[in-house]
């Protein structure tokens, strides 16, 4: 037998990195080099491999392990048998281009750099630019439903932006579906109200929208939408407006501190005492109104609308006597808004009147709600301390549901959570929509077309979530309650065909 010698793969890896570089615009082929010699050391356990890594190509470690994912998710199409890959059609070599776009997210240049490694057709710039641009604009830039169908839905609309240029998003929340997604000139009234008239011409109709309080976004909807119920954004209206201010003041006392400290002082002086008391008084002021934004009280009962109403004015009162010149603006502007602040209140008593007609236990129907409220803590909680007392309450009150309701918890728990989903309070799916949306921005150095937006939207409410609650749905099987049966490049495929039925060939 011969014994086939080991090998050193830490030499290995030092062959392969440029520790003499200081890359500042990595190549597609650099991007590569990165995303191989990552894979090799994860398969090999090297702990610090990715640490030594960021350092000497000096990016984050955060970047390598999306270069990381990007290679896994198209590996397969990466390394099929050369037979394969070089006799694939038309048809076949778009798919592979739209897989790397949209899943692995890469750029033009690099979706070209990687078609060339496998001999791919169509694998120029040019032409993947060209091709990826006629589908994007044979894509509508609104959702398209069968003819006859109509849907009743809350709807919610925000702005995001490529550098300057605003993007107008409607969605509904609940699916995560995008109803509308354009790249607009402007974030004027006129604007807005064709925005949500062509939201209506797709057969939606709009009971509700969830919003900021733009000028120009207020407007529209006011316009176009004279009969929906208005659900101010508690996020904008109340933690965006406060919580960072919490936080601007707690700053403010430690630096006054500090200068103490310096200054030889054995006490606070007057000015830090001052800062002190405002800190600490706006501060359980502010978690006071937090607190009445909740659908449900700390024993699981429905929250009293006109009592909270009443507690958050009085917050707001009282803030404005702190002597504060910034905190008397911000409660001010709060104020303005407070009647439609807790909207959603109604839908909480419709859902959980639902709930009662099924015959869903009292008590049951009480530790569900108050499980799926701190559900809601754990995911808006950005301090760690937070996020685990969260997780702790959520799964205590689980727990009492479950020794209750034993063998139907998981039926009962289903229905309950799934009318309590159709509480909407703020316009965050349009900031999550975001985020998935930020990468490709980002790779076409926010560049963006509205053939893209079109492609984008397309993708989004046709793919399946592989994870979280809505997994192994699309977006659009859970807005219209149909089975959708293909993939979505196939869909892709079928809808490009439908319009241009000379693409492929």
């Amino acid at each position: 037998m011969i014994l086939q010698p080991q090998l050193n793969y830490n030499n290995i890896l030092e062959q392969f990195s440029p520790k003499f570089l200081i890359l500042k615009d990595l190549t597609p082929k650099m991007r590569l080099e990165i995303a191989s010699i990552a894979h090799t050391a994860q398969t090999l356990n090297m702990w610090g491999a990715i640490t030594n890594l960021s350092k000497d190509y000096s990016v984050s470690r955060n970047f390598i392990y999306e270069l990381l994912k990007v290679l896994k998710d198209t590996s397969s199409l990466i390394f099929a048998p050369s037979k394969a890959i070089t006799q694939l059609s038309k048809k076949d070599a778009v798919a592979v281009m739209l897989h790397y776009r949209m899943i692995g997210r890469c750029s033009l240049e690099s979706i070209s750099e990687l078609m060339k490694i496998r001999s791919l057709p169509f694998s120029g710039l040019g032409t993947i630019s060209e091709m990826l641009s006629k589908i994007g604009n044979t894509l509508p830039s609104n959702i398209k439903l069968d003819k006859n169908m109509r849907l009743l839905i809350l709807i919610a609309s925000d702005e995001v932006f490529s550098k300057s240029t605003p993007i107008l998003i409607t969605v509904d929340p609940i699916s995560s579906a995008i109803l509308k997604i354009e790249k607009a000139e402007n974030r004027k009234g006129e604007t807005w109200k064709k925005h949500f008239d062509e939201v209506k011409e797709s057969g939606i109709s709009v009971i509700g929208v969830v919003r900021d309080e733009g000028n120009g976004l207020a407007l529209g909807a006011k316009e176009s939408l004279p009969e929906a119920i208005y659900q101010v954004d508690s996020y904008h209206a109340i933690a965006h407006r406060f919580g960072e201010l919490v936080g601007k003041l707690e700053k403010r006392v430690n630096k006054l501190k500090e200068a103490d400290v310096k200054d030889g002082l054995e006490k606070n002086s007057k000015e830090t005492e001052d800062a002190i008391e405002l800190s600490d008084n706006f501060s359980y002021l502010y978690y006071c109104i937090i607190n009445e934004l909740k659908p449900f009280c700390h024993t699981g009962e429905i929250r009293n609308r006109a009592s909270a109403n009443g507690e958050i004015e009085t917050a707001l009162e009282l803030m404005q006597t702190l002597g504060s010149d910034e905190v008397n603006k911000r409660a001010k502007s709060a104020k303005k808004v407070l009647p439609n602040l807790l909207n959603y209140f109604e839908q909480t008593k419709k859902s959980i009147e639902e709930c009662q007609k099924e015959g869903v236990n009292k008590d049951a129907l009480e530790f569900l709600s108050l499980a799926w409220q701190w559900g809601k803590a754990v995911v808006k909680a950005k301090d760690i301390d937070r996020k685990h007392r969260a997780i702790e309450q959520r799964d205590i009150y689980i727990y009492f549901a479950k020794e209750l309701l034993k063998d139907e918890y998981e039926s009962i728990s289903q229905l309950v959570f799934g009318k309590l989903e159709l509480i909407i309070q703020a316009s965050s799916m349009v900031e999550c929509i975001n985020s998935i949306l930020r990468p490709y921005l980002n790779n076409s150095k926010n560049n963006v077309s509205q053939g893209f937006l079109n492609l984008f939207m397309f993708y989004h409410n046709h793919r399946r979530y592989r994870a979280g609650k809505r997994k192994g749905s699309s977006p659009m099987e859970l807005l219209t309650r149909k089975e959708q049966k293909e993939e979505w490049v196939e869909l892709l495929m079928d809808s490009v065909e439908e319009a241009n039925p000379s693409f492929f060939l």
